[in-house]
């Protein structure tokens, strides 16, 4: 179970890392001058976002369990 949630939150973690960081600076240049370093700004985004994918999976695999007992 808890392997299961650790794998499929990477996905999300790594698809909202690319969709909330990547994409947008490659739009507009300007982020650059306000947003901090790329770097920064992806390990953030993306140790956030895998945290909370990983709550609900995991979430979702103990209320599945408990409803099977």
């Amino acid at each position: 179970m808890l392997k299961r949630a650790l794998k499929s939150a990477l996905g999300i973690g790594l698809g909202t890392t690319i969709g909330m960081v990547i994409i947008p600076r490659i739009m507009d240049s300007n982020l650059n001058k306000i947003y901090p370093p790329i770097y920064v700004q992806a390990v953030v985004q993306f140790v956030g976002s895998y945290i909370v994918a990983f709550l609900v999976y995991f979430s979702l695999d103990y209320i599945e369990t408990k409803k099977q007992k």
